[in-house]
């Protein structure tokens, strides 16, 4: 088994075809064939089931397939890594975090970091909350940015609020509560929701959603996996959603409306107990500066 048979093993088990594979290694297919052949007599299990119309992968095939993916990815990570350390970087740091729509202002504070540490590799991840709380506990990030409640079993974890976040009710623009100031959670129009996964959500919003969907048991749910979606059923007419305003879209086409509740979220960074690398150290303190510069200017 080699990196190459695994890299041509991802590519066919998302394309589900050999021709297409082939082409894009630039191989002949039967090499891709013997490939895959030789893979699974390693393995001793049957990864593909192969028709003349088409390719499909066996249970088996599926459980390698999610393991294998993350591995590869690893795999590469570190080549790139120790290949760029073997030119200009002195040290690394990993930084997990969900989307650009929490962390406003990461450009603004890797520009700043890479003007002070011009000699560290910065690898940065993006990944659901239960996910990313993974990584970091099991030391594979250096630094976090996530929910207070997210980490609040991680014994060995610093944590600084960089901002609280309050929930939002998202309407289409024609919506007829779109003109209101302020919108009591008894208010809401009963026919549909759109919800974000749980399982991709901080705990905090998902008790908030879970509380409308007691409130209002006979409402239609529909489930979305990120804020863009949600956005694009609202918009759709598909029902209307409610989210922390840090997640809250700018768009002409919505209405962000304050959702009379008690619930907030505290969000912030969060990094390893007893750390001693200056990088980590770095990065930390010039995020707060730059949301400590950003809040005196609110």
């Amino acid at each position: 088994m080699n990196i190459k048979q695994l890299e041509y093993f991802i590519y066919l088990s998302d394309s589900l075809n050999f021709s297409r594979t082939a082409q894009h290694f630039y191989v002949s297919q039967p090499a891709i064939t013997h490939q895959m052949n030789t893979l699974e007599d390693e393995l001793k299990v049957r990864l593909f089931i192969r028709t003349k119309r088409k390719v499909i992968l066996t249970p088996a095939g599926t459980s390698f397939y999610n393991e294998i993916k993350d591995i590869l990815t690893r795999i590469r990570i570190a080549i790139t890594k120790a290949q760029n350390y073997n030119r200009e970087f002195t040290s690394n740091i990993s930084i997990g975090y969900g989307s650009n729509d929490e962390v406003k202002y990461m450009s603004e504070i890797l520009k700043l970091y890479k003007h002070k540490s011009p000699h560290i590799y910065v690898h940065l991840q993006t990944a659901a909350y239960e996910e990313k709380t993974n990584l970091f506990v099991n030391n594979k990030l250096d630094i976090l940015f996530t929910t207070k409640e997210s980490i609040a079993t991680c014994t060995n974890a610093n944590y600084f609020e960089l901002f609280t976040s309050k929930f939002v009710c998202i309407f289409p623009k024609e919506h007829p509560l779109s003109t209101h100031t302020v919108i009591n959670i008894n208010e809401l129009p009963c026919d549909s929701f759109v919800i974000l996964n749980p399982l991709q959500s901080p705990q905090e919003m998902t008790r908030v959603q879970n509380k409308i969907q007691e409130n209002y048991p006979n409402a239609v749910i529909y489930l979305s996996d990120s804020p863009y979606t949600a956005y694009a059923m609202i918009k759709g007419g598909y029902g209307i959603a409610i989210m922390p305003d840090f997640a809250s879209p700018t768009d002409s086409d919505l209405s962000i409306i304050p959702l009379a509740i008690n619930e907030s979220i505290s969000f912030g960074i969060c990094w390893h107990k007893n750390v001693v690398q200056p990088e980590i150290k770095t990065f930390v303190a010039i995020t707060k500066e730059v949301y400590h510069a950003t809040t005196k200017h609110v």
